[in-house]
């Protein structure tokens, strides 16, 4: 949890605040994107820059078994879900909640 929360820190500004509005705070893209001054798209890209990075980092720390394991377990606080649907992408595998 440590290490995802740094990673998480780690990120772009914009990066961080495009992930935190949508993936945390379950705002739409076209929300966050009015919030943040961008278009879509431009949302759309930073949110999956950060995931990426943030999944990369996560590669390196936790090997993917255990993540699969973790995130079918059915357990643990709502906030370490939300940072673990975050660093793994919440299952979306590139589909857009708002396309």
């Amino acid at each position: 949890m440590r290490e995802a929360l740094a990673g998480l820190a780690a990120l772009p500004e914009m990066q961080r605040e495009a992930l935190l509005r949508t993936a945390v705070e379950g705002s739409s893209h076209r929300e966050a994107a009015r919030e943040l001054g961008l278009s879509e798209p431009a949302l759309r890209g930073l949110v999956y820059r950060a995931r990426a990075a943030l999944r990369a980092t996560a590669g390196a720390i936790v090997p993917a078994p255990v993540v699969s394991w973790a995130l079918g377990s059915g357990g643990g606080a709502p906030v370490g879900a939300s940072l673990v649907e975050v660093g793994v992408g919440g299952g979306s595998a590139g589909v857009w909640r708002d396309c």
